[in-house]
């Protein structure tokens, strides 16, 4: 068992996270190995394992240290020419992954980890592979050191050491950084460790050296940093010139501070050259907590709360200062005409009194001219306040984004390993990986994922006999691809196998009493897919270990629900099927259209909305109770007075003039349309008013609150309402399962 360490140190941190990084590179390079057998492939996959080994040993972990090891040696042989990559052979390569990733993540998830096991583990595949090779691995090792350590070694401080080198000068920029001399000793050991892989004494001795200096003399830690740095890069200059071992010495400066305190370390810079002073510093990425980015997004909620209250706040004064104007001028007006009757009458007022009130009117103008250029210049800071605000949000939202390809490539081994199991040949081609995705969404698209990959590897990709006694080739294709469109991201999941077969799903749901034959005879595909979101419905044969119990996608369609998206799916008879997801782009902040109905206030995302129209009575078309709406050659069930009265809803402020020039839709003698698309078909929403649209800030529900399906969360309006925000697509099911609407007959 090894000891267990200090998970809250800095260090121990960024090992997770490079390390979380690093095992999916390793994983991805072993499942392509048997495409692209080449020599940098294997220096990637040494690389990589090194780097696991090099940062274990900086933390602590010497049994994941020593599994890494191992690992680096067993890609060695790889570079005999006359191997070839079977299935095999890459089954044992994936085990021998498998006995450093187990234990390394249960030392990331638990804090503590046993490695012996997998070093047994470890030595049997080695073993098995030695067999199946027919070569000792030792032997193979050593041998292919001396021919593959020159090419190792320039891969290695073209990248490793660079990125090293990059950090050194990072660190020594900011010399009043907390643990300086630390961080500068932990990544003069990583240096000492890639000298001892490529057996380089000279890279080996600077870096004792540096560490030796920096433990007797830390008070001179800038002095140390940059003679270090000077031999480094000298060592670093030399091997990236072809030189195999070069007699580079640690500086006698450097080996000085080693070797005794010195009390004017701090002063001690001549042989320092200039050059370095003036080296700029790198671009360098950060891992930010996740919580610390909720923190943020929540402060940028509220500021655009705060900022719409202001906005509105700025409207009203505006409107005031209009009406102190307007009555200003009436003033100004009834004055010159109550003079000019005086002075018709011959009954003129004071002159004293008569320049008082044309003085006091003349002062008034002029502090209204002053309000109304103060009013013009807040506005243009608004504005400018605005463009900030905005920029602060996308940029905070890109911080939230990651690659989807950090989620999709978990799915490469997965596939793989199924379709050895299930004796089938599979592809899997994944689309779109650097698109970008809310972190928060990305978490939680794993589970739904996994049900879908697993469903077309059991009921989509056909044995290989099957497959080509029907003209297909032997090997299956599976598809992921993503990509955003508008304010959506999509998510496609598409296999080429053969199909959903229909004539099961009508006699499965006939079976249950869900469905009448006469009914099935006139059902569309959409609604008749719509069975296999339903809980407990499995068309499967047989219960297997894929598939079969009729719990998969009841689950996938209720955690992409819950994630606020939509998913639907077409298919077609021996050509295979496809899974459409369609995501939020984010689930913070989004344009909302407020908008009053039955004395209620309710607000939408623009983005669910397929139109808004503004309609006639005439327009809209009734059959019996029933009303309709003719969009686009499309007849379009119309619902009104859609709230549900078993909840209470905020009411529409009386003060309608407070949202007075905040929306354009204002026309007389005409009803607003809300056109939201549904799972199946386009449905109508009956407004009274729309009152504005914005970019605000959604805001969750508490735990104590029971919401309805069909609630996204609440917002803030500038003047404090509380406001729910709908799912549009959500409604639009629950309109149809609760008050449906038959299909209009024209």
């Amino acid at each position: 068992m090894m000891p267990k360490l200090d998970i809250d140190d800095e260090n121990y941190n960024f090992f997770v996270q490079e390390s979380l990084d690093l095992l999916q590179c390793l994983e991805s390079g072993i499942l392509t190995l048997r495409q692209e057998h080449s020599i940098n492939k294997i220096h990637s996959l040494m690389r990589i394992a090194h780097s696991i080994k090099g940062g274990s040993a900086c933390v602590g972990l010497t049994g994941i240290q020593t599994l890494a090891h191992h690992l680096e040696n067993t890609f060695k042989v790889l570079y005999q020419e006359n191997i070839e990559v079977d299935q095999e052979l890459e089954e044992l390569l994936l085990q021998a992954y498998d006995s450093l990733r187990s234990p390394l993540l249960a030392q990331i998830q638990t804090g503590e980890c046993d490695t012996d096991a997998d070093h047994e583990k470890l030595k049997q595949i080695c073993a098995q592979i030695e067999a199946n090779l027919g070569a000792n691995l030792a032997e193979e090792t050593e041998s292919k050191a001396a021919e593959t350590d020159e090419d190792i070694a320039q891969v290695l401080f073209a990248e490793d050491v660079a990125r090293g080198l990059e950090c050194w000068e990072m660190l020594l920029s900011n010399p009043q950084m907390p643990e300086l001399v630390e961080k500068l000793k932990i990544q003069a050991e990583v240096f000492a460790s890639i000298g001892q892989f490529l057996n380089l004494p000279s890279f080996v001795a600077i870096a004792q050296t540096t560490i030796s200096a920096l433990q007797i003399n830390p008070q001179a830690v800038k002095t140390i940093g940059k003679l270090a740095a000077k031999d480094f890069r000298a060592i670093q200059t030399a091997v990236l010139a072809g030189s195999r071992s070069p007699n580079i010495k640690p500086c006698s400066e450097l080996v000085n501070l080693a070797k005794c305190a010195s009390q004017n370390a701090t002063n001690v810079n001549e042989n320092v050259p200039p050059e370095a002073e003036k080296e700029p510093n790198p671009k360098l990425g950060v891992r930010v907590d996740l919580e610390r980015l909720e923190l943020l997004n929540n402060l940028v909620g509220d500021l655009v709360t705060q900022e719409s209250s202001f906005i509105l706040q700025q409207q009203q004064q505006k409107e005031i200062v209009e009406t102190i104007s307007q009555r200003l001028n009436r003033l100004n007006k009834l004055t010159r005409n109550y003079l000019s009757r005086g002075a018709a009458k011959h009954r003129q007022l004071p002159i004293a009194l008569e320049h008082t009130v044309a003085e006091e009117i003349a002062h008034l103008q002029a502090a209204l001219q002053d309000i109304i250029v103060a009013q013009q210049q807040v506005q243009q800071i608004i504005k400018k306040r605005q463009q900030t605000l905005k920029q602060l949000q996308t940029n905070l939202l890109h911080a939230r984004m990651l690659p989807i390809g950090n989620l999709l490539n978990r799915f490469s081994r997965m596939v793989r390993d199924l379709a050895v199991k299930n004796h089938k040949q599979i592809n899997l081609q994944l689309v779109g990986m650097n698109t970008l995705i809310d972190k928060a969404i990305l978490e939680k698209l794993y589970d739904p994922l996994i049900h879908l990959v697993r469903n077309a590897v059991d009921h989509g990709i056909e044995t290989p006999s099957v497959r080509q006694a029907n003209g297909k080739s032997a090997t299956g294709t599976i598809t992921i691809r993503a990509y955003h469109r508008g304010n959506y991201t999509y998510i496609e999941l598409q296999d080429d196998g053969q199909g959903i077969d229909e004539e099961k799903i009508v006699r499965r749901a006939i079976a249950l009493n869900w469905l009448s034959s006469s009914e099935a005879e006139t059902l569309p595909k959409n609604r008749l897919y719509e069975y296999l979101f339903a809980p407990g419905f499995s068309t499967a044969a047989k219960v297997s270990e894929l598939s079969g119990r009729g719990v998969g996608l009841e689950v996938v369609r209720l955690q992409v629900n819950g994630l606020k998206g939509d998913i639907s799916v077409t298919s077609c008879r021996e050509k295979g099927t496809k899974f459409t997801l369609r995501l939020p782009f984010t689930l913070t902040i989004t344009k909302l259209l407020v908008f009053g109905v039955d004395a209620k206030i309710l607000a939408i995302p623009v983005d669910s909305l397929v139109a808004i129209a503004a309609v006639t009575e005439p327009q809209i078309i009734t059959d019996g109770e029933q009303q309709y709406y003719s969009y686009q050659g499309q007849i379009v069930p119309v619902y009104s007075h859609f709230l549900p009265s078993a909840y209470s809803y905020p009411c529409t402020p009386p003060e309608k003039k407070q949202y007075k020039g905040s929306c354009p839709w204002q026309e007389a003698g005409k009803a607003f349309l809300l056109l939201i698309s549904g799972k199946n078909q386009i449905i109508a929403l009956k407004i009274d008013r729309i009152l504005i649209e914005q970019d605000l800030a959604i805001k969750p529900f508490g735990d104590a609150i029971a919401p309805p399906p069909y609630l996204y969360g609440c917002t803030i309006l500038g003047n404090g309402n509380l406001v729910p925000v709908i799912d549009g697509t959500e409604l639009a099911g629950w309109l149809q399962q609760h008050k449906p609407i038959q299909t209009h007959p024209i």
